[in-house]
């Protein structure tokens, strides 16, 4: 990964840099360590390795032209010396390199990081200049940098990283020095990390070294154990323990600002030698060979060492050719695999379509960036020039759009097309008729309608318009932007009552109100109120692949939750009301309360475009006024103002495993009934649960005995990395949404994966309950779409269930009858079965290993 940190003053005038990397003073090891990198520094003769007061005197912002860069505030100058973008190499190439002794991984990580450090001076180095009386900003021309190789961690284990210190100089197109604009560097930070990456990794597959990525994007060498890496992970254990104690999730982000809370003393002329036998007997203590040492110490890497077969990777061959017969016989016959190892160049264009098809599903816009990260991760041996040429190629052919500053947003032409479609949608069935209301000798049916809610008491003035809009007026669709708390559910009951009295008139059969929505519990919501509701997926999914003959000519169809359909979604939906002839489609939501999970915000689009909507902005669900003024302040974007509100009704605890659920336990049954713990992350959620439930026993209102659950968690995949191997690790486990003889596959059976061929784009996995196995070509044709597709993915996760514990369903299971958001109370765990009780009063009967109670959570 590349963390990005400000250089402080005193690391600039110390040489902390290269006392930061445990060398002995005036050695060679450590001179080589550190060399000059970038344009600037090589038309100034900087080349080589560092001269360590030469540096310190460019941090301290003595420019090459003789310049002193910064500038006098109260006459004391004021500079900052610089920045420091750190790569680190995952702990497993860390290991072959430092541990076995693979130099040419650490020459693989010096060349990708001084790749990654020539796009960022070309592109993300910026600075800013008067020029013609006018201050512009533009790229540099020129930037001076130290490279410093490192290789432990201050706790001492293997850690080779590099840390690329920029001195706050950039040349300027008019020949002199400015200061350093870094915005355009931390907006990057993922892409410069995935070009180190791509590059490392590529230039492992020349070699002849299998690699894998880790969970964080990271690049591991294959048949490195976990055993062994996480027997040097001392420093790293320090990163963890420091996040757990603060509740927070395991990313790149929070591992990087835990890394800089517990940073240790400095090692000062460390004895390399001995702390090299040190890593030894520790390798052999964590399972690595000796005879896999030895290749390292004479010169050559080491072979694969042995795993469980589940566990298995391809065959890493890290020996060089020529290397003597004996004991090198292993490694030798694993470089003659060399050829299987070796990465297929993937044509660029493919990548970027994939990249596209991937980031599309959830953003309509996107950033350059993140697209670019996205393309590499698709490809196979395309590197960061390869996929930016080609995402020029389709910006010009139009396939992608630029916007933005700079250019930087993107949008691509079928994201355009699908947002213009439903517009355009929209104003065609604008002329359509509306519905037929039954009049007065007096009054039209319209007329008549807003007489009678005029005269109706129990609604708010939002409410009677929302009504009138649902059932007047011209047009196909119409909005119902309801707020939060504003009662649009006593307003969808009282339109279909309203409903009911003005269309049943002259023998003429009224109309039928259809409810959808796209989660289970808006559809179980939505069911108390219309009578009967279904999922948008079903009928969308339908529309697309099986349209049913259906006559709605006299059906209005209800969307609830509409801010929650995305753009696909609502097409497919417009499509569904189009063919059958439905007279009006009615879109209720709320714009600022749930966005779309995936790509598109057609609700709020149409309602920016004109579509007839009404506005409910009435709090009828607050009675407290602090509570009421909150949601008001909330609606209008004043965050802090609703915060202000809430003040006496919000406790902010510093410690959450303890402090939150304490705070919670100390309160009476009832009042924790309209209590809530908010939690910034699942970990968090999830330790406060538990303490929570610690509590809860010893009260006696959950059992002390739990049934153990072999949970899963959804990794929410797209469907591009869905069918895409790379996405896959073995262990986790595959659910198929449809069943298919050629395939081995059992609609919502679940299998283990046991393998991922990347280069082969195919899974091996084996059913969880027979052991049986099969191979699944993840882009092979399958009821017209890939393979993948037809699969969602998990990871596992234990969890335990107790006798009194309030659960939610997370996995819909048709063979229990439970749907996913279902909330329940467990009310017994006897032998292995949990029997639960809905909040509706029903009884659930379910074995623990079943696919609903693997979906169970604590609520």
């Amino acid at each position: 990964m590349m963390s990005i940190s400000n250089v402080s003053a005193g690391a600039a005038a110390s040489g902390y840099y290269k006392q930061e990397g445990y060398y002995k003073a005036g050695t060679e090891e450590g001179e080589r360590a550190a060399t000059w990198f970038g344009k600037a520094a090589e038309e100034n003769g900087l080349t080589g390795y560092v001269d360590n007061r030469h540096f310190a005197q460019l941090l301290d912002g003595e420019a090459p032209d003789g310049k002193l860069m910064g500038r006098y505030v109260d006459g004391e100058r004021q500079h900052r010396p610089g920045l420091d973008l750190t790569f680190s190499a995952s702990k497993s190439a860390s290991v072959a390199a430092l541990v076995i002794g693979d130099k040419r991984i650490i020459e693989a990580h010096d060349a990708a990081v001084r790749a990654a450090m020539a796009v960022v001076e070309e592109r993300f180095i910026k600075t800013r200049f008067q020029q013609d009386g006018e201050m512009t900003t533009k790229t540099g021309e020129g930037i001076i940098a130290g490279i410093y190789r490192h290789d432990t961690s201050r706790a001492l284990d293997p850690n080779l990283h590099s840390h690329a210190v920029i001195a706050n100089m950039v040349k300027n197109e008019n020949g002199g020095y400015s200061a350093i604009r870094n915005e355009a560097v931390y907006n990057n930070r993922n892409l410069i990390t995935e070009i180190y990456r791509s590059d490392f990794e590529n230039r492992m597959a020349d070699l002849g070294i299998a690699t894998e990525r880790g969970k964080y994007g990271e690049v591991n060498i294959s048949g490195i154990s976990k055993e062994v890496t996480e027997a040097f992970s001392k420093r790293r254990q320090e990163i963890l323990n420091t996040l757990d104690s603060k509740g927070m999730d395991v990313s790149p982000e929070t591992a990087s600002k835990a890394a800089l809370a517990t940073r240790a003393a400095k090692h000062k002329n460390l004895d390399r030698d001995a702390l090299r036998e040190t890593w030894r007997a520790d390798a052999l203590t964590a399972g690595l060979g000796r005879d896999q040492l030895d290749f390292g110490r004479v010169g050559h890497a080491a072979p694969q060492p042995v795993v469980p077969l589940d566990q298995q990777r391809p065959i890493d061959p890290l020996a060089e050719p020529g290397q003597p017969s004996g004991m090198f016989e292993k490694a030798k016959a694993m470089l003659s695999s060399a050829a299987a190892v070796a990465r297929l160049e993937t044509d660029p264009r493919q990548a970027v379509n994939r990249a596209v098809e991937h980031i599309s599903e959830r953003e309509s816009a996107y950033s350059r960036a993140d697209l670019t990260v996205a393309a590499m991760h698709f490809a196979y041996r395309s590197d960061f020039k390869a996929v930016d040429a080609e995402i020029n190629r389709q910006i010009k052919a139009g396939r992608l759009f630029e916007s933005g500053e700079d250019g930087q947003i993107l949008t691509d032409k079928a994201s355009v097309e699908l947002e213009r479609s439903i517009l355009a949608t929209w104003r065609k069935a604008e002329k359509t008729e509306g519905l037929e209301l039954q009049g007065t000798a007096r009054r039209t049916g319209e007329s008549a309608l807003s007489k009678k809610l005029s005269e109706t008491n129990s609604l708010s003035d939002g409410q009677r318009a929302s009504i009138e809009t649902t059932l007047t007026g011209n047009g196909r669709y119409v909005g119902i932007q309801g707020y939060a708390g504003t009662g649009k559910t006593f307003m969808l009951e009282s339109t279909k009552e309203a409903l009911t009295r003005m269309t049943h008139y002259a023998g003429q059969s009224g109309y039928e109100v259809k409810g959808y929505a796209p989660s289970h519990q808006a559809v179980s919501e939505l069911t108390k109120v219309l009578g009967s509701a279904e999922t948008l997926a079903k009928v969308v999914t339908a529309e697309r692949h099986h349209p049913q003959d259906v006559d709605n000519s006299r059906t209005i169809l209800v969307v609830d939750e509409a801010s929650m359909v995305s753009a696909q979604d609502m097409r497919s939906s417009m499509d569904y009301a189009e063919r059958t002839g439905a007279p009006r489609a009615v879109f209720v939501g709320d714009v600022q309360q749930l966005d779309a999970v995936a790509a598109g915000q057609p609700f709020a689009q149409m309602q920016k475009s004109g579509m007839r909507t009404a506005v409910m902005d009435e709090i009828r669900r607050q009675r407290n006024d602090d509570l009421k003024a909150a949601v008001y302040h909330s609606i209008r974007g004043e965050i802090t103002a609703a915060f202000n509100r809430l003040e006496d009704n919000v406790l902010k605890v510093d410690d959450p495993r303890q402090e939150a659920a304490e705070r919670f336990l100390a309160l009476t049954p009832a009042e924790r009934q309209g209590t809530r713990i908010l939690a910034l992350t699942n970990a968090a959620r999830a330790e406060i649960n538990e303490a929570v439930r610690d509590g809860l026993r010893q009260e006696g209102h959950i059992a002390s005995d739990d049934v153990k659950v072999n949970g899963l968690v959804n990794r929410q995949l797209t469907e591009a990395m869905l069918a895409d191997a790379r996405s896959y690790a073995p262990g986790d486990v595959v659910m198929s949404v449809a069943t298919s003889k050629e395939y081995g596959l059992k609609k919502n059976s679940l299998y283990v994966v046991r393998e991922a061929d990347h280069r082969g784009n195919k899974l091996t996995v084996e059913h969880e309950e027979t052991g049986v196995r099969t191979t699944l070509p993840l882009a092979a044709k399958f009821n017209q779409r890939e393979l993948g597709k037809a699969l969602v993915a998990y990871e596992r996760e234990a969890r335990g269930m107790a006798e009194g514990d309030q659960v939610r369903f997370r996995i819909t299971d048709p063979e229990s009858g439970i749907k996913n958001g279902l909330r329940a109370e467990i009310k017994s765990t006897k032998g292995g079965v949990i029997e639960a009780e809905t909040r509706e009063g029903s009884r659930i009967t379910i074995p623990a290993d079943s696919l609903a109670a693997r979906g169970l959570e604590h609520d």
